[in-house]
This record gives structure tokens, C-alpha cells and sequence, in this order.
């Protein structure tokens, strides 16, 4: 978010709070811009924004936590531009928003990762405007695989599923 106090304790931009007792934890990444999307996949939390630096590190915009202690790792995708949203799907770490670079390879606005690696992967959709939550939304609710099936090109226009294969109007997966 783009908060600086969770409960009453300085929580910028990210923190974590008990599901049970809701009191704030000691979960800290400290993030010096906001964070706008996270996802918990393992070990780790990815978190999308527009920071350029959380904890002791300088990712750009985009950055991997450890799950236990909030501590960034020194992985840096580099990002170019506010990355709005993340989606996890087996070992796949999608990510979109309005960058046209990450890791200085060309990306327009979506890119997708491997968590065990963290390594860039070769699928390009190469998307002509922002992507955001509704995308990923779409993604997660169709029930498609997209691990083992990363297409490239749809046969229809307008918002659909079939075939692993999601047009959301111009953009598609």
C-alpha cells in the first residue's frame, strides 16, 4: 500500500498483521515507495510496485521477501516502470504494468519469471497497454494451466478462455 503506520507502529508501505489477534507483526521489508501487489508462494513473498528500494536492497519495483523475516533477497529483476500486479501459477511468477523493460530484455507490460530460478522466461506477450489486476484476475479464475502451456497468439478478440489460451480486448495471453 502506500501506508507508513500499521497499528500504530511504522510499517512503510508493507508489514503483516496477525490473522488471529490482528495485532501488527514484526514483519518489516520497509519499502521506500508503494507496494501494490504481493504474492506468497513457498518461501518467499514477490511484491510489485513503485519502490526502488526495500530493506538494504535497491530492486526496481519489483522484489523477492523471505516469507519468515520480510528480509529482501538480493534479486533484482529491474523493472523499468510501476509494476501493478503479480499472479503465481505452479512455479511461474507473472507480473504486469506499464514497464517495457525487465531485466534489460524487452517486456511491454507483462512478464512471467520462474520462482526457482528467478530466472527471466522467453514468454513475451508483448501487451499495447497496462496490465493490471483484472488481467491476472482473469488468469487465476479460468482455471487455465498456464505452467505447462504459455501461448503466444489467440484466434479470437474480446474476453474469452479456450483452448489455455485468454484474449482480454487488445491484450492477450
Amino acid at each position: 500500500g502506500l501506508f507508513t503506520l500499521l497499528g500504530g507502529q511504522t510499517r512503510n508501505r508493507i508489514g503483516a498483521v496477525s490473522t488471529v489477534s490482528g495485532t501488527v507483526l514484526a514483519w518489516n521489508p520497509d519499502a521506500n515507495g508503494g507496494v501494490l501487489s504481493i504474492g506468497v508462494t513457498g518461501s518467499s513473498a514477490y511484491v510489485g510496485g513503485v519502490f526502488t528500494r526495500i530493506g538494504n536492497q535497491f530492486p526496481d519495483r519489483l522484489a523477492a521477501l523471505d516469507l519468515a523475516n520480510g528480509t529482501p533477497t538480493s534479486w533484482n529483476p529491474g523493472a523499468n516502470a510501476v509494476v501493478y500486479t503479480l499472479a503465481l501459477s505452479g512455479t511461474t511468477l507473472f507480473v504486469g504494468g506499464d514497464f517495457t523493460s525487465v531485466g534489460g530484455s524487452p517486456r511491454n507490460r507483462v512478464a512471467a519469471f520462474n520462482t526457482g530460478t528467478r530466472a527471466l522466461m522467453g514468454w513475451n506477450p508483448n501487451a499495447s497497454g497496462t496490465v493490471s489486476a483484472d488481467v491476472f484476475t482473469v488468469m487465476e479464475l479460468s482455471g487455465v494451466n498456464f505452467t505447462n502451456s504459455m501461448p503466444s497468439t489467440c484466434n479470437s478478440a474480446g474476453p474469452e478462455v479456450s483452448d489455455n489460451c485468454i484474449s482480454i480486448g487488445s491484450v492477450e495471453f
